[in-house]
């Protein structure tokens, strides 16, 4: 497990809930979060309208860049239509998704297919 907030005291309450040797936390902005690390699952519990809707792009693009094979990114937006916009956007990044409720699933683009908006 790996959490990542903007904030260094939520990573600090975190770790101090949560020290096992399989956990780690790191203080980071979303949109600049990056890691050579890999995961069977990204989730992002209503943080993706904290990224900047010109970023939403490049940033699910890194996420997804950063899954295992079948691995998915899991996104919670409590209001679709409150954040209409949010989803079109991430409805061009040219990904199989699966809406079940406040969830969306995106699974990344199968191999040669691009991962950018318009495609």
């Amino acid at each position: 497990y790996c959490g990542v907030d903007i904030s260094g005291v939520a990573i600090r309450g975190a770790s101090e809930i949560e020290n096992s040797a399989n956990s780690s936390w790191i203080v980071s902005d979303i949109e600049s979060f990056d890691s050579d690390q890999t995961w069977d699952v990204i989730a992002m519990i209503e943080s993706v309208y904290y990224i900047r809707i010109d970023k939403i792009t490049e940033v699910l693009t890194r996420a997804m860049g950063m899954l295992n094979a079948g691995g998915y990114l899991l996104l919670r937006i409590h209001d679709f239509s409150k954040h209409r916009e949010y989803i079109d956007v991430i409805r061009g990044l040219g990904s199989p998704l699966n809406n079940k409720g406040s969830l969306l699933l995106i699974l990344p683009p199968e191999k040669g297919l691009s991962a950018t908006a318009g495609h």
